[in-house]
């Protein structure tokens, strides 16, 4: 995903994984590794549908609204507000994420799954998600 990214107002129906926002490189040489930077992913609604394709995945860091960056890469400036993720899937950071910061998660109606100690996320304001 490119800098100054906006995610917003989808309505996503068994999605399979839902949204991935990956910092991932390298890209052909040591300074072409792909940021993230300056990313809105907003008022976003993933919903189960058929269930034939949408990965149950709770709490396993797979599905939902996922974010990871990957060494030498930069996950910088992302808010994550608003959001319906079913109770079958979280908004998750991945085992990569050693370069994020200034990540704000607030005000989505889902689990979350935050299961490293980073201090580039500030996580408030957040809700259970709603019955299915």
């Amino acid at each position: 995903m490119p800098s100054k990214s906006d995610v917003s107002d989808n309505n996503l129906i068994n999605s399979g994984f839902g949204i991935y926002i990956s910092a991932f490189g390298p890209y052909g040489g040591p300074a072409s590794y792909g940021p993230v930077m300056n990313t809105d992913v907003l008022r976003n609604k993933i919903s189960v549908g058929q269930g034939n394709d949408i990965w149950i995945a709770p709490n396993f860091n797979l599905s939902g609204i996922g974010m990871e960056d990957f060494p030498g890469c930069a996950l910088s400036g992302l808010m994550v507000r608003d959001n319906v993720v079913p109770a079958v899937n979280t908004i998750f950071s991945s085992d990569g994420v050693n370069g994020a910061n200034a990540a704000i998660i607030e005000q989505n109606q889902a689990n979350t799954a935050f299961w490293l100690p980073v201090p580039g996320f500030l996580i408030r304001d957040n809700s259970p998600p709603p019955e299915e």
